[in-house]
């Protein structure tokens, strides 16, 4: 399978442990883009989201390992606790055939993880870099 999402490395943190469960989402977002495109049953679909959300859980508690020296701590806790919220939603509606496709499930997710990354994760961990706190 080819990337169709690929892991750029402007989306680096900078820390290793980071940076390789990042490229794990990725590559969760390109195995759902891959089912999606090749018209795979939702019960493949829904495995698929189902594994991503479960993953999503292990990356944030592990992130936040890191971002809990964060004086805006409670602000990043906050994006990843809605993301959770958001993700779970829109996986229990589309289990439930309600109004959401698998497309946009896949742009809700790449959007927010994109934006998440560069504009969050990357600024707080060189925050953590420059006062010492890595």
């Amino acid at each position: 399978m080819t990337d169709l999402i690929p892991w750029k490395e402007e989306y680096s943190v900078g820390v290793e442990e980071t940076d390789n469960q990042h490229k794990e989402l990725f590559k969760m977002l390109n195995i759902l883009l891959d089912s999606i495109n090749n018209d795979n049953d939702r019960k493949s679909i829904d495995k698929v989201l189902e594994d991503m959300v479960n993953y999503v859980d292990f990356h944030f508690k592990s992130e936040e390992t890191y971002t809990a020296r964060l004086p805006n701590f409670t602000a990043h806790r906050l994006e990843h606790w809605e993301f959770v919220k958001q993700t779970m939603d829109y996986q229990k509606r589309f289990s439930n055939n309600k109004d959401v496709t698998a497309q946009e499930i896949f742009n809700f997710l790449f959007n927010w993880l994109k934006k998440h990354i560069i504009e969050t994760d990357i600024n707080d961990f060189r925050y953590l870099r420059e006062h010492g706190l890595l």
